[in-house]
């Protein structure tokens, strides 16, 4: 849409979202020119740029030396009326963790949780795992939020990036299932989230982080029911779909 604006061929207004092209620009393309004077040429027809983070919004706006009021921040949210909020209790028996995408670190969390914990993982990816730690590859939605709702701690461990709000809708549906969150410490979760607080963070890539915040706060019925308190809480007032669509709505209008 944005090339075929660009030429003429059509002139309607355009909104774009962007959820990794600032972690692209730096991991993959920072030393391409063909691929920079392409996208920034391509981002001159859009009317609005959405991105999910203060450090995206920065990095593309220096990269690309887009005016800074026509890129904006916007924040994701959860749809409560299907993620349902079930109180947390202590007596769960299992650690759960969930996602697809090629940030997943996998590695580290099957390292720190050893034979320690029973882990159940949900992703199409395929791995060897000691037996207490279970592969589901394929769940109904229903399922994963049955899943959420009886976990006593949900972990979503992602590799380093820099721009990229890595396993925000999981960490979000978690929330809001009320399961307390162990996440990789992401400058874009950092924005949203405060550690100890309404979630928990451990050093991304670093299995040992992991198994010390594991060994450390497994047990810690406190901070975990505080956590997860405090974590719906945000989620209510905040991080939900009616703010997004209403934010949006906002967005839509401007260009009217």
């Amino acid at each position: 849409f944005l090339f075929l604006k660009s030429i003429g061929l059509i002139r309607n207004k355009i909104i774009v979202v962007f959820q990794a092209l600032s972690e692209r620009r730096i991991t993959m393309f920072k030393k391409s020119k063909i691929n920079y004077l392409l996208v920034r040429y391509l981002l001159k027809s859009a009317n609005i740029i959405l991105t999910l983070s203060n450090i995206s919004k920065k990095i593309l706006k220096k990269e690309y030396k887009i005016n800074n009021k026509k890129i904006l921040k916007i924040d994701f949210g959860v749809d409560q009326s299907f993620w349902k909020y079930r109180k947390w209790e202590f007596k769960r028996k299992y650690l759960l963790s969930v996602g697809n995408d090629s940030n997943r670190d996998f590695d580290s969390l099957i390292k720190s949780v050893g034979k320690n914990y029973n882990l159940i993982i949900v992703t199409k990816k395929n791995f060897k795992c000691p037996p207490n730690i279970k592969i589901y590859n394929s769940v109904s939605e229903k399922k994963l939020r049955n899943l959420y709702q009886n976990a006593r701690i949900t972990i979503i461990p992602s590799k380093k990036v820099y721009s990229e709000n890595a396993g925000m809708s999981c960490i979000m549906q978690s929330m809001a299932s009320g399961t307390p969150v162990i996440t990789s410490n992401l400058g874009t979760l950092r924005e949203k989230f405060t550690n100890l607080e309404n979630i928990i963070f451990y050093k991304a890539g670093s299995a040992s982080s992991l198994k010390d915040v594991l060994v450390n706060h497994y047990s810690n019925k406190k901070v975990l029911s505080k956590i997860s308190s405090n974590a719906i809480k945000k989620i209510r007032y905040l991080y939900n779909y009616k703010n997004l669509s209403k934010k949006l709505n906002e967005k839509f209008k401007s260009l009217i």
